[in-house]
């Protein structure tokens, strides 16, 4: 249901403004930032799986500026809500990936 057609049920008026705060990107799995990524991600033992997702975060910003950025899932829970949460276990394994794409993209 959009917000213009449940306004119009409640009997009220609904103005909209639509403005563009970021950019959207993609990547085939042969770009150097994917490739850096999975090199990183096999060394530390991963399941790896690619996807396509919505939304917005700091990668979109970093992308508009030429800086090639991935968002990688790291096992967040219950993500936007006030019961956000991610076990010590996940934050540990985000840390080896981190050094990992650090010496992958020294190598």
């Amino acid at each position: 249901m959009t917000p213009t057609f449940a306004a119009s049920l409640a009997e009220c008026d609904l103005e909209t403004e639509v403005a563009s705060d970021y950019k959207g990107y993609r990547f085939g799995r042969d770009d150097p930032v994917v490739q850096l990524a999975l090199r990183a991600l096999e060394r530390t033992g991963h399941d790896i799986r690619l996807e396509t997702t919505g939304g917005a975060a700091d990668a979109n910003v970093f992308n508009e500026r030429g800086l090639q950025c991935l968002n990688l899932a790291n096992g967040m829970a219950e993500i936007h809500t006030p019961d956000e949460h991610i076990a010590v276990g996940d934050l540990e394994a985000m840390v080896e990936v981190t050094l990992a794409i650090i010496d992958a993209a020294y190598a």
